[in-house]
């Protein structure tokens, strides 16, 4: 009866990937989440990369993406193809301290990886937000962003 049953569940679900184990855990999911890979990012114009930074907000769900993974996402991107961000750092102004500091970081990485980009429009948007207000209000928007510059 238990060998019919076990062929039954194979043919279900398929051949036991781990027979040796009575109980096995692939893994979990951990840390931020973004709605869209660096690899999307990348593969996005650069204006609708910006909108989706303007529109999107995070649900501030348990294990839902958030705006720390979504800006983890953006400084893999630009720190992979730099040229593409530094140009238009200005246009980051507009948008929340979580993905400024996102940007910047990217930029660091590419700078240390020796990955060259033009650094004007970079240093103007640096020297806007050591003029900004250091909070940013009582509440981080979006939630899991950062509260201050």
């Amino acid at each position: 009866d238990w060998r019919e049953r076990y062929s039954q569940l194979r043919d279900e679900f398929g051949e036991n990937p781990h027979p040796d184990f009575p109980v096995y855990s692939g893994g979990g999911e951990w840390g931020p989440k973004s709605p869209k890979s660096a690899e999307e990012l990348q593969g996005m114009a650069f204006e609708e990369v910006l909108q989706l930074f303007r529109e999107w907000r995070p649900s501030g769900e348990w294990m839902e993406p958030s705006a720390e993974g979504l800006g983890r996402a953006l400084s893999a991107a630009v720190a992979e193809d730099p040229v593409r961000f530094a140009p238009h750092a200005q246009l980051f102004k507009e948008l929340d301290p979580t993905y400024v500091r996102q940007l910047v970081a990217g930029l660091q990485t590419a700078a240390t990886q020796g990955r060259s980009f033009g650094w004007k429009d970079v240093l103007e948007l640096c020297a806007w937000v050591v003029a900004q207000p250091l909070e940013n209000g009582d509440e981080p928007w979006p939630p899991g962003g950062d509260k201050s510059w």
